[in-house]
């Protein structure tokens, strides 16, 4: 009995913080503050809010705040954001809206390292989601509409990640293997902070791979680096 009271005044304690922080964002945000003050509101609002309807118009706020100053990370971060949330529900309108939008906010070379990362996963959901034809002509139309060369990195990594990726959605793991061994090193060359969401999206399927086409050892080796 003493262990359940307690249990439930931790969960008391904590949903009365969690409240205490959103009103006291909301607070702040409702007065005079600095652009980068509300970018930073706006980011804890939608965390606070993750995967819920609300998280969506905090995102929104954040870009526009973001957009208002040209502050490029947040405007890059933020549509990341809003592309992956929509890609999750299968909403592919408001996909292609936000990655048009990030398109536009620098360079090809600042766009790439979120645009080719965001293409893997969209990828990757349309297969999950049985789409896979509709992936990959998706993806041809993009690299022809494009004219995309293949000595970037990031569009290697992408062109090898969605091939293995599309060869082990019919069995062919044989096949897709060096496709995602070459993606996942591929990212392993990027710097450790840039390259850690690029690692984490190839490298667990390419070892699953490693199990279905009995390469034990080298899954061990693999893990245990």
């Amino acid at each position: 009995m003493l262990y359940t009271d307690i249990c439930l005044g931790i969960f008391v304690v904590i949903g009365s913080s969690i409240s205490t922080t959103k009103d006291s964002l909301l607070n702040i945000i409702g007065s005079p503050v600095e652009f980068s003050l509300q970018i930073e509101i706006y980011r804890g609002l939608a965390d606070f809010y993750f995967e819920k309807p609300e998280e969506v118009d905090y995102l929104n706020k954040m870009y526009f705040t973001a957009k208002a100053v040209n502050d490029k990370t947040h405007m890059f971060e933020t549509l990341s954001d809003l592309v992956f949330s929509y890609i999750k529900v299968y909403h592919a309108d408001s996909v292609w809206y936000y990655m048009s939008l990030l398109k536009d906010v620098g360079t090809l070379e600042e766009s790439h390292p979120y645009l080719f990362f965001l293409r893997m996963r969209l990828f990757a959901g349309r297969v999950r989601n049985n789409e896979v034809e509709t992936a990959i002509t998706e993806e041809l139309a993009f690299m022809g509409k494009e004219n995309i060369g293949g000595n970037d990195i990031y569009i290697q990594m992408e062109q090898t990640f969605i091939t293995g990726y599309a060869l082990c959605s019919e069995g062919k793991y044989e096949e897709a293997d060096p496709y995602l061994e070459t993606a996942y090193k591929l990212a392993c060359q990027l710097p450790y902070e840039e390259g850690f969401k690029f690692r984490i999206c190839t490298v667990w399927n390419f070892l699953s791979t490693l199990n279905f086409i009995d390469k034990g050892d080298l899954y061990i080796e693999y893990v245990e680096k």
